[in-house]
């Protein structure tokens, strides 16, 4: 709740809010119990699906990939011709 007031509030940079939320699960993954302090690194390997990961960064580049020509423009302009929606 705290993250997302903080969010919702915009007295910090998402950037600060973002890193703030990861400290604080690492704390309270600690704390509880989930992973070892020694091994963290280990610890989040078990959480971590490189698989989602990569097709998330990969759906990212597309994206970023089809914005620069104009893509979702044309795509947009087709659809509003093709429902003969005149602008």
């Amino acid at each position: 709740m705290f993250i997302t007031f903080l969010l919702v509030t915009e007295h910090f940079h998402r950037c600060v809010v973002a890193l703030l939320g990861a400290l604080l699960t690492i704390l309270i993954g600690v704390g509880y119990g989930l992973f070892d302090a020694h091994n963290l690194w280990d610890g989040f390997l078990v959480f971590v699906d490189i698989n989602a990961i990569l097709l998330i960064i990969g759906i990212m580049i597309m994206a970023e990939a089809a914005t620069e020509p104009g893509a979702f423009n044309f795509i947009a302009l087709s659809l509003v011709k093709a429902i003969g929606f005149s602008l």
